[in-house]
């Protein structure tokens, strides 16, 4: 493996500067940005007898989004056609990704209730009848937001596999997705180093990520789409910083991303 992309210390004052850097990409082309994650938002919603399905579609806007980030970090501005490009792109790649570790984790969280023979618990996370009546509004304003809140749920739960140890790593669908690494590789490298080096910094993006996550589910749902745009930059700013050594915004072709690094 090419040095290049061996994680490198970054202070954790850092998650500031991702942050700005964050809300700098997401301005670029924002109307389309916005609009792709509220496709999945909405879709998610509408799945929402089964918290995987949506949990999945929740994970997938945020995964696309950090392709997003990759294709306006290139220039100012980017239309909704070239971001749908990226999104059928990476379909494949993000599917798969996003489908495998959700699984992983229900599967697992599923076992106990197997054990103990109740078949309907452990079922209940891919179908649950329950959930179709789930709004309770009586305004449009407040079901609009409720539609939204599955889906923040969805993204919270995905960011806590990248935590648990065996099933995901940080940065590791960046790996997968920039410079085709495979599954097991990405995981090791997506996670190496982290603790020891950059624990401050991984400390202060999960926290801003948690943070912001819950603050909209308990304020406003409906800046659901805004914050996954704003959280799927924020992350591929950092895997960019810590993994390339690039600390700033730069006009730079995917192309070239993919060349700062060769794996054997």
């Amino acid at each position: 493996m090419n040095h290049n992309l061996s994680p490198k210390p970054v202070p954790a004052i850092a998650v500031l500067r991702w942050a700005r850097q964050a809300g700098d990409l997401i301005r670029r082309g924002f109307i389309a940005w916005v609009a792709l994650m509220a496709v999945f938002c909405i879709a998610a919603s509408l799945v929402r007898t089964s918290v995987v399905l949506a949990t999945v579609l929740s994970s997938m806007a945020f995964l696309f989004g950090i392709r997003v980030a990759a294709l306006v970090d290139d220039t100012s501005e980017r239309t909704i056609g070239e971001m749908v490009g990226v999104v059928m792109g990476g379909f494949g790649v993000t599917l798969r990704y996003a489908g495998v570790v959700v699984l992983t984790v229900a599967v697992l969280n599923a076992l106990p209730a197997l054990l103990l023979g109740n078949i309907t618990a452990a079922l209940r996370p891919f179908h649950n009848p329950g959930l179709q009546s789930i709004w309770s509004a009586t305004d449009t304003f407040t079901a609009i937001n409720e539609m939204f809140v599955l889906p923040i749920a969805g993204m919270l739960m995905f960011l806590c596999c990248f935590i648990m140890p065996l099933v995901a790593s940080t940065f590791q669908y960046h790996l997968i997705s920039f410079f085709g690494v495979n599954w097991r590789q990405a995981y090791r490298t997506g996670r190496a180093g982290l603790p020891r080096m950059n624990i401050g910094a991984i400390f202060g993006f999960y926290l801003v990520a948690f943070g912001l996550l819950a603050l909209t589910v308990a304020f406003a749902p409906i800046a659901a789409p805004v914050v996954f745009a704003f959280l799927s930059a924020f992350s591929y700013v950092a895997f960019r910083e810590i993994y390339l050594g690039i600390g700033t915004n730069r006009k730079v072709a995917l192309a070239e991303l993919r060349a700062v690094a060769s794996f054997t």
